[in-house]
């Protein structure tokens, strides 16, 4: 018997690999690499500035193993003010520098989708969430 394979939905696509959240608040230590930049303005007087999705940014210095690094380069990654609060920004990590011993900062390149997206079950204080540690709901870990 051959089992039917179903196409995975767009909330499914946009979850699948996504595998670190890190507390980030204000955007401390966040750094925008290649400056590709969108102009927006409604009238005259009202243009913002700001980076498009797809551009390559570069967080601050977290504490993990270098096993750990590796094993995320290709993952998904979010940005959160706070853990009960909603990502500001993610992206897939496309690489990583090791800036002291133990300490990593890690390159991504941003998606529009993994933007407003809240972790459940991140309980402690440690701004780092492996999200495939964390214990199911049945819901899954992110929202």
């Amino acid at each position: 018997m051959v089992k039917e394979q179903r196409e995975m939905t767009h909330e499914e696509q946009v979850l699948d690999g996504l595998e670190l959240a890190l507390l980030c608040k204000d955007g401390k230590g966040l750094t925008l690499k290649d400056q590709v930049w969108s102009l927006d303005s409604d009238c005259a007087d009202n243009t913002a500035i700001h980076p498009k999705f797809g551009s390559t940014w570069t967080t601050g210095r977290w504490k993990m193993s270098r096993e750990t690094v590796q094993s995320l380069v290709g993952k998904k990654l979010i940005l959160v003010p706070s853990t009960h609060k909603s990502s500001y920004l993610g992206g897939e990590i496309i690489g990583y520098t090791e800036v002291d011993t133990g300490r990593f900062e890690l390159t991504f390149r941003s998606s529009e989708d993994l933007r407003n997206l809240r972790v459940i079950g991140w309980k402690s204080q440690n701004p780092i969430c492996l999200i495939k540690n964390l214990e199911q709901n049945m819901y899954g870990n992110v929202r």
